[in-house]
């Protein structure tokens, strides 16, 4: 099924709605996800369709939390599941929809779901609230971090739940590091989804896994979490992420040997430097008569005469080439739009005189 839209899919030529239901409502409710074939091919009459929808999954999701607000017991989940048991018929009645695609298991109002239940009444003290106050006050200057960081509770939110910090538990993070082993690289784009709620964790595609340095990246934001909520007061007790980062990681990772001399003569004895036929790819790399002095020509380089990050070159403007006691150098800075790797990574650094020449 490849998205097309927001909450649109499309599969053989047809259209379907499919809408991933708030994970703290999961235990309650008879299906994880709402998948409803809307009967036609019209990429516009597909979209009214869905938005119509929208609304009314919407609806449903808060008289859910309003009964479990009211009544997190067995009595409350009881009427929950009275709720949605014609849910999916009146829906279909509702928008005009032939075609249903439903999930026959029904969860049980057992006493785990009842425990849960009782988290909702503090929403504000859950993971996801509670990260997003961390956020604010986690300092970078890289705005990459801060969404491998939120992504990382995105998918533990996805796996664990939307839970309260003292409710997770160290089994929990034992069952969020065994699932980040186990899931394939860019698990979004091989399986055509817009967010990590749409995953289904226990069915992942049997690949191979990431590696143990991706998973250590993705334990880091839990275990800061939790020792930003300790020292802020949020939190009382043992961190469940503490420990579990893989030891020794960086030796799974292949290493990044340096170009030897000869890699270096070969690459710049190419037609992009010695002449080339014209000016698109792949007549850049076909030798001939033509030197484009443009970003292709110039990257590498800088690169080889400065040693500096490839987004840091990438992002150089003509004010940045300064001249400072008598030396052209490169003013590395984050003015403007531009992003560094670190707050450390202010710096000059000496135009060579190679470049120069060129």
């Amino acid at each position: 099924m490849r998205a097309v839209d927001y909450h649109l899919y499309s599969r053989n030529g047809k259209l379907y709605y499919r809408c991933a239901l708030p994970t703290d409502l999961k235990p309650f409710l008879p299906f994880k996800e709402i998948v409803l074939s809307l009967g036609t091919s019209d990429i516009a009459r597909g979209r009214l369709y869905v938005a119509k929808l929208d609304i009314e999954v919407q609806q449903l999701c808060d008289s859910v939390y309003s009964i479990l607000k009211q009544s997190p017991t067995e009595e409350g989940i009881e009427s929950v599941h009275s709720l949605v048991k014609g849910y999916l018929d009146v829906l279909r009645q509702a928008v005009g929809l032939p075609n249903i695609r439903q999930s026959p298991h029904w969860y049980s109002s057992s006493l785990e779901a009842i425990g849960k239940g009782k988290r909702l009444n503090n929403r504000s003290r859950l993971i996801s609230h509670i990260s997003e106050e961390y956020l604010k006050e986690c300092f970078t200057n890289s705005e990459r971090t801060l969404e491998q960081k939120r992504a990382a509770y995105k998918i533990f939110i996805s796996i664990i739940g939307d839970l309260s910090l003292k409710d997770i538990t160290r089994s929990d993070a034992r069952q969020y590091k065994a699932t980040l082993i186990q899931t394939p690289p860019n698990i979004l784009k091989k399986l055509g989804l817009d967010c990590y709620s749409q995953v289904d964790w226990e069915n992942l595609p049997k690949e191979k896994g990431q590696s143990f340095l991706t998973v250590n990246q993705k334990l880091t934001p839990l275990i800061s979490l939790y020792d930003w909520a300790e020292k802020n007061e949020i939190y009382e007790g043992k961190n469940p992420f503490r420990g579990l980062m893989i030891r020794e990681a960086k030796k799974y990772v292949s290493p990044r040997t340096p170009y030897n001399q000869i890699e270096i003569s070969k690459l710049f004895s190419c037609p992009l430097y010695k002449g080339c036929r014209g000016k698109d790819m792949p007549q850049r790399l076909i030798a001939g008569t033509r030197i484009y002095k443009d970003y292709l020509y110039w990257l590498p380089l800088v690169g080889l005469y400065s040693g500096m990050r490839l987004n840091e070159i990438c992002q150089l403007e003509v004010t940045d080439i300064q001249k400072h006691e008598d030396i052209w150098c490169f003013n590395i800075n984050d003015s403007d739009k531009k992003r560094l790797k670190t707050a450390s990574s202010k710096r000059l650094i000496p135009i060579h005189s190679a470049l120069i020449n060129l």
